[in-house]
């Protein structure tokens, strides 16, 4: 008799809630934290768009063990940059 089992990979991965302007939460896996020029920074996917999902980027700073505060970056050129050094970082991967 053989014994067959059935394994499925489950994947543990940080999530990051974060609110929407209509009062919901965007739950988002954590792909990456880096750091560009002294600045930390965060790179996100959607958890319900892992497949085809849009990566958001997001400055990004600890508060305290539980707490962490995200900014939007609103300049272009600053976006193009730390875009540009993620990439660089996963291309190597």
């Amino acid at each position: 008799m053989q014994n067959e089992h059935n394994h499925e990979e489950e994947f543990e991965y940080d999530v990051i809630g974060i609110p929407l302007e209509d009062g919901t939460e965007l739950n988002c896996i954590v792909i990456d934290i880096f750091d560009v020029e002294g600045e930390n920074y965060i790179a996100l996917i959607p958890e319900d768009e892992i497949e085809d999902g849009e990566l958001i980027l997001f400055k990004y700073q600890e508060l305290s063990e539980e707490e962490v505060e995200l900014t939007e970056i609103e300049d272009d050129e600053e976006f193009a940059k730390v875009s540009d050094i993620f990439s660089k970082l996963h291309d190597e991967e």
